[in-house]
Order: structure tokens, then C-alpha cells, then sequence
């Protein structure tokens, strides 16, 4: 099973590296999720054993704390009020006013929550789920094989995209089911391998435009990441770089806000931080990526 990456760290090491330039770092621990929407960001900070969730404030959101990291995003429900999502380690959705501070159970099972405009999208195992608060979801999308798991889903008009570790292909892949019938449409895809994790995750998407972290993984791999941005209209892909291991990405205007980590291994490499990414090179995507040329 595709699990959450439990946060290490060599924080003091992790400290000595520079950001990228002019970044405006807003936590020095990897975010694991991060979600932004009208000015409020989100993110995972794990202390004593629990992972709790932290603004660009400093200051805790005051819900339970979970075992694995909260699997957050931002929206509006059906009357434009700015909502979080997420899922506990027990699986069950809950919906947070932010305003509040007020949280309850949406009564769901599953993960990867993403509210647009009062509608749910989520995923329950390798199955992908929309339906309106309140009312019964139904299955939009399922990826096949035994150990397939959806990994990150973001909800809109215009559609969901959701990732995958892809158990047949033995990897992971970026997806998006338009909106009504339009058919699934396979969008990035990386293998994994003896040298390789090429690691696909947390999309979200902006009107047209959807945007993903990317990052190779892999045990030899020195620090990279990329965020990808996909034109759904037009079906092309741009890419950015990105410091440090990438594991999100979240969009707030036209500022993007970066999660990324810090391995502690044999020869030390990345950053534990959440930070803006300023100045965005875009071009062609990494061959790695798996995106269609």
C-alpha cells in the first residue's frame, strides 16, 4: 500500500541548506500537504509523535491531531463559504469553517477530500468518488490492481484530477475524468524501479489550468522537484523547478506555495520546508515526468 511518508529529520542539517532565491519560507518543516485558498494556507507540521495543522501564523488549527498527515485541501461549499477537508486516520471526512473553527463529520468514509462549490470529490481505496454534500457519492473513476491506491484528488467545474500509485504499472500517474462523460484521460505517468521513485502527487486544479508536484525519488537521485503545469484546454504541460525533494504544491492567485523534504541518508540531501515559489522558470517537462510529447 502507498502510504504517507512519516517525517524524519535531520531539521539543524536541513536548516543549513539555502532556499531557492527569494522564497518566502513559511514553516522549516516538510508540509507533507499544503492547501491555499483565497489568502488562508494550510499545511502538516509533525511534533510529538502527531501530525496537526498549522498556518502561515505559526499558530495550530485547534482540532484533534491524527497519526498520519492530514490530507487537506481548501474550498467552498454551495453558498461560497471557504471550507477545509481532510480525512483522520480513522477515514472519516470532516469539513472545518475555517472562519469558526468549528469541525464535523461528513459521516464518509474515505480520503483525498476536495470541496468546489458544495460538491465532493474523494477517493476510497483505487475508486474515486463526486457527489454534493449531503447526498450519496458515486463512483466516477476506479484504477485496477490489488495494491492501487489514489493518492491526491482536486475537485472543479471543469472536472477531477486525481494521482494513483498504479499498482499494475507498478508506479504512479496523474488522471483527470472531465466533467460529465467525458472519458478518463491519463495525463503523466512514472515508473518505479531499482534506482527510481518517480513520484506524482498532489494536484490541484485552477480554473483551466492543473497543477502537480513531481519528484524522482529514488534512493540515488540527488534532490529535485518539479511542479507541472497542465493546460486542460489545450492539453499541454509546462514545468518549473523546484527545491528539495517535492512532495506539493498548492495555488493561491498566482502565488504557488511548495512543500518539500529532507532525506537523511548516506549523503544528505533536500530541505524540510513549505515555501512560495517566486519567479517560476517554466519549460518543457522533464522527460522523467512520463508526460506525452
Amino acid at each position: 500500500m502507498f502510504l504517507p511518508r512519516i517525517l524524519g529529520g535531520a531539521l539543524a542539517a536541513a536548516l543549513l541548506i539555502a532556499p531557492a532565491a527569494h522564497a518566502d519560507v513559511l514553516d522549516t518543516h516538510d508540509g507533507v500537504r499544503v492547501a491555499a485558498h483565497d489568502g488562508t494556507v494550510l499545511w502538516n507540521r509533525y511534533e510529538q509523535a502527531h501530525y496537526g495543522l498549522v498556518g502561515p501564523d505559526g499558530k495550530s488549527v485547534d482540532i484533534r491531531t491524527s497519526k498520519t498527515p492530514f490530507d487537506v485541501s481548501l474550498g467552498t461549499d454551495a453558498d461560497g463559504r471557504l471550507r477545509a477537508v481532510y480525512a483522520r486516520d480513522n477515514h472519516v471526512i470532516y469539513m472545518l469553517d475555517v472562519k469558526s473553527g468549528r469541525e464535523r463529520s461528513l459521516h464518509l468514509s474515505g480520503a483525498n477530500p476536495s470541496l468546489s462549490k458544495g460538491v465532493l470529490a474523494f477517493s476510497r481505496g483505487s475508486t474515486v468518488y463526486v457527489g454534493r454534500l449531503g447526498r450519496v457519492p458515486r463512483a466516477i473513476a476506479h484504477i485496477a490492481g490489488v495494491k492501487s491506491e489514489v493518492t491526491g484528488v482536486s475537485n472543479s467545474p471543469r472536472g477531477v484530477a486525481f494521482s494513483v500509485y498504479d499498482d499494475p504499472d507498478y508506479g504512479t500517474a496523474m488522471y483527470f475524468k472531465p466533467a460529465g462523460r467525458g472519458a478518463l484521460r491519463t495525463l503523466a505517468s512514472g515508473g518505479f524501479g531499482e534506482e527510481n521513485a518517480k513520484t506524482h502527487s498532489s494536484p490541484v486544479i485552477r480554473g483551466d489550468t492543473l497543477y502537480w508536484a513531481f519528484s524522482n525519488e529514488g534512493e540515488t537521485k540527488p534532490a529535485n522537484g518539479w511542479v507541472i503545469r497542465y493546460d486542460l484546454a489545450a492539453h499541454r504541460a509546462q514545468a518549473a523547478a523546484a527545491p528539495g525533494y517535492l512532495d506539493a504544491v498548492a495555488v493561491d492567485g498566482s502565488r504557488l506555495i511548495t512543500s518539500s523534504y529532507f532525506r537523511d541518508s548516506e549523503d544528505p540531501q533536500g530541505i524540510d520546508q513549505v515555501a512560495t515559489l517566486d519567479a517560476p522558470q517554466w519549460g518543457a517537462p522533464p522527460s522523467q515526468a512520463g508526460l506525452p510529447r
